[in-house]
């Protein structure tokens, strides 16, 4: 190093170290590219700082949750931000391991560098410059151990990637809340809906995309995953039919949504003559799962995204109702999870 990006066929890494789960941390990998290959005695400025935290305590990523990907045989929630100022200013992207890990054997750092590419945080013909492997520690988190590390550039054997899996003492992942009843259920996603995996984009800028994912808290059942970049103003959102659903008595929308950043979920429903009305869900505390509900009479007619076709005047009528739909109403880029909507009667 430093190693031409677009020269590079594997670049592979062993660490083994053991944290201490005390105040607030992470445990990760630290990769320097520069654009040139003189760069780093004076910064990065224009290059970019690509994270993997393997394990983590009491912190989160770092500004802009860009969703999860799958790389070097391990699920990834990625965080993109801006860092520097003044004349030193570089891409910041980090990688967090969403189970935590202590050691890994011939890790694929290409792989992380190859997605960076493509989400246009780094260029092809920018220069890994250095890979380091340590603790941010913010608070506490000692004594900490790395027993080994080692990195390989373009290495003769290539060889598949092994983790070891650690747990947090007293603090688990968060559980999915038990489900509500399935009675009045609005929507279960266990069919994958036509319009998943489109992106979705307004005339501001804002994009949505969204998935239904196997619920690995309770085999058998899925949620709605929504990845979202939403400008202020934006109007980009989900939109799911009911088949006519009875609504008739309901007292309120109730759902259950997952978020690592607060955010607040318009809900909107179109009645039985075609006339749509929408509330705002209570803001989220971006602390993980959280039981949302709506009282019905905090809908109001929204007469912008009324079709022309609605029954105009009509009083609502919940006897048959035909969709519903999900719009962010924080601009924010994030991921959140949708799901056990039901309506109470």
């Amino acid at each position: 190093m430093p190693a031409l990006l677009n020269s590079l066929a594997s670049v592979t890494s062993s660490w083994n170290f053991t944290p201490a789960y005390t105040g607030s941390w992470d445990a990760a990998y630290d990769i320097w590219v520069c654009p040139d290959n003189s760069c780093g005695s004076s910064g990065f400025n224009g290059g970019a700082e690509l994270m993997i935290w393997m394990d983590y305590y009491n912190t989160t990523g770092w500004k802009v949750d860009m969703g999860p990907v799958t790389l070097s045989g391990k699920a990834w929630e990625v965080w993109q931000t801006d860092m520097g100022g003044g004349s030193n200013n570089w891409k910041y992207v980090a990688y967090l391991s969403q189970t935590p890990v202590t050691s890994v054997n011939n890790l694929e750092l290409n792989d992380f560098l190859k997605d960076s590419i493509a989400r246009g945080y780094l260029k092809p013909d920018w220069y890994l410059y250095a890979v380091e492997a340590g603790n941010e520690m913010r608070k506490d988190g000692v004594p900490f151990t790395s027993h080994s590390f080692s990195v390989s550039v373009n290495p003769s054997v290539s060889t598949q990637t092994t983790y070891g899996d650690a747990a947090h003492p007293g603090t688990p992942t968060p559980a999915q809340p038990t489900p509500v009843s399935a009675d009045n259920v609005i929507q279960n996603f266990l069919s994958q809906n036509p319009q998943a995996g489109k992106t979705f984009t307004d005339a501001i800028g804002s994009s949505l995309v969204y998935l239904v994912k196997d619920n690995p808290n309770q085999p058998g059942s899925k949620f709605l995953a929504i990845h979202f970049d939403e400008k202020p103003g934006g109007y980009c959102g989900v939109t799911y039919p009911t088949e006519y659903q009875d609504w008739t008595s309901a007292k309120a929308v109730r759902f259950l949504i997952y978020s690592k950043v607060p955010v607040v979920m318009g809900f909107a429903f179109k009645d039985k003559n075609n006339n749509q009305y929408s509330a705002d869900a209570p803001n989220t505390k971006g602390t993980g799962w959280k039981t949302i509900q709506i009282p019905v009479d905090s809908f109001k007619l929204d007469s912008t995204y009324t079709p022309a076709d609605a029954v105009k005047g009509a009083p609502l009528d919940l006897s048959s109702v035909k969709s519903f739909s999900l719009q962010p109403k924080t601009s924010v880029q994030t991921t959140v999870g949708i799901d056990s909507l039901v309506v109470v009667k």
